[in-house]
Parts: C-alpha cells; sequence; structure tokens
C-alpha cells in the first residue's frame, strides 16, 4: 500500500495516481499471480489484509490470514480495528465530523519534518522495513481480539451453557422450595 499524507489541495493528481497504482493495482497484480499459482493445483487462499480504513471509505474488507486459516471471510484482529467497523455502522455522520476536525492533526507530531526523508510512493525505500518503525515499541505479540474471533463459536457455546445452566439451575432452586 501506499499513501500521500497531506492535505487534499496539497496533493497532485500524479500523486493520487500513483497511489492508486500501488494500491487497487497491487492488489489485482498479487492476486493474478496468486492465482497462476493456485489455479493448477486447484487449491490455495488469496489473503489480503485491508485496514478498518477501508470500512471508513465504503470498501469491502479484505481477508486475512486468521480468515484463510479459521473461515469466514474476514477477521477483525484488533481492538481500534473493531471500534472504528462498529462505530461506522452505527454513527457514520458522527464519525465523518470527528475525523474532519481530529483526525489529521492527530497523527501530526512536534518533531520537525526532514525534508531529505526517504518516502515510498515513486520507489521502494531502501533498507529491509517490512512491518517495521518507529512504533515497534507499542507492537504486541498477540491480540485478545483475535483470540476472540479465532474461539467466537467456542466462547458462544460456553455462554449458551452458562446460561442454560444458570437457567435449570433457577429453575431447581424455585422447585425445591
Amino acid at each position: 500500500m501506499a499513501s500521500v499524507f497531506a492535505p487534499v489541495k496539497e496533493t497532485s493528481a500524479d500523486e493520487f495516481r500513483r497511489v492508486m497504482e500501488v494500491t487497487f493495482l497491487g492488489y489485482v497484480h498479487g492476486t493474478q499471480a496468486a492465482l497462476r499459482r493456485m489455479l493448477p493445483r486447484d487449491s490455495g487462499v488469496i489473503v489480503q489484509v485491508g485496514s478498518a480504513l477501508a470500512y471508513r471509505l465504503r470498501l469491502r474488507p479484505r481477508r486475512s490470514f486468521g480468515a484463510a486459516h479459521h473461515g469466514g471471510r474476514e477477521v477483525w484482529v484488533v481492538a481500534p480495528v473493531v471500534k472504528a467497523i462498529i462505530g461506522d455502522r452505527i454513527a457514520p455522520g458522527l464519525l465523518d465530523r470527528l475525523l474532519a476536525s481530529r483526525g489529521y492533526d492527530a497523527q501530526q507530531t512536534g518533531e520537525a519534518e526532514d525534508a531529505n526523508r526517504p518516502d515510498n510512493l515513486w520507489n521502494p525505500v531502501p533498507g529491509g522495513y517490512g512491518s517495521h518503525g518507529r512504533f515497534d515499541n507499542l507492537a504486541r505479540r498477540s491480540s485478545l481480539q483475535f483470540w476472540v474471533a479465532r474461539h467466537k463459536r467456542t466462547l458462544a457455546a460456553c455462554v449458551a451453557m452458562a446460561l442454560g445452566g444458570a437457567t435449570g439451575w433457577n429453575r431447581y432452586a424455585v422447585a425445591k422450595s
């Protein structure tokens, strides 16, 4: 994925075009490459990872590793994603106003911008950054939300049994009295 983080009035048509080429066509080319290997084998799963921003932009959600291995079309991996998706479903207008008034400024730092810093809009940034960066110290190795998503049927069965047991106990207690 590529993006331009700037006010729309400061973003050129060429920058918008490049973001679409890398992000949208990246999914297209990646899917086609996967299909070339999957079709002869007649098996496989295409995994495409998206963000909660996709919901804000009214795009269909993309599949993840968890969805590929645990069924379903999508898996909400972390709590902030759940909040964004549910919030968008419940009060999209309110989220529009909040993001318009706070979204851009909330993602700014007090640090001066390095005019010579590399970016990856037109070319890959040198080095092996992968998914690492300045926020590594905030990353977690696991997610309670992902665990719940993977075990939702088991959790639902446990809740149903607990409620059923509580209801049965109440009936027993009432009948004894």
